[in-house]
């Protein structure tokens, strides 16, 4: 409830670290958002919700402030690119993992493989970014294509689910 303020200020700083580990665990706080949506969106208590944003980007902001004084960029991390590669990768259902068990670096060629696991990180995330934009030039619908594969993929079915979990 809004009127319990060290509960709400908890709620969002709680939704802050979660996001650091998934930025899509926003949705933590559509429950609160739905029941407290009057208090919300509403003009009341203005300084509360501008401490309430405040509270829940100060985690993520302070890990963007960790990963520039590391790689030289303003990311939640460094493989930010990779990421964005390995997610448009069909083979991959838009996951880490091929349907045989192979992680998405058997994607490379060999040669790539070595070169890319050679390189620091800001070197790697400008390797799989060139990646990315050459596969998005060829084929500009493959973007949409994965989306939708990803959207099944989260909602009904992928066919290699908990490929990379330990039993």
């Amino acid at each position: 409830r809004s009127e319990r303020r060290g509960q709400v200020i908890g709620l969002f700083a709680l939704t802050g670290f979660v996001m650091l580990d998934r930025p899509t665990l926003i949705v933590f706080l559509l429950p609160f958002v739905w029941r407290e949506r009057h208090f919300l969106f509403g003009l009341r208590e203005l300084p509360l919700k501008v401490l309430l944003i405040v509270v829940m980007i100060l985690p993520l902001a302070g890990w963007s402030f960790r990963n520039h004084s590391v790689t030289g960029r303003w990311e939640l991390n460094s493989v930010t690119q990779q990421m964005l590669w390995m997610g448009i990768q069909e083979g991959t259902e838009g996951g880490g993992h091929l349907p045989n068990g192979d992680n998405y670096l058997y994607l490379l060629s060999v040669p790539e493989r070595h070169a890319v696991l050679a390189l620091d990180p800001p070197g790697q995330s400008a390797f799989f970014q060139r990646k990315w934009k050459a596969e998005l030039e060829a084929r500009p619908t493959l973007w949409y294509t994965m989306f939708a594969v990803k959207l099944k993929g989260f909602w009904l079915f992928r066919s290699h689910l908990g490929m990379g979990h330990d039993m």
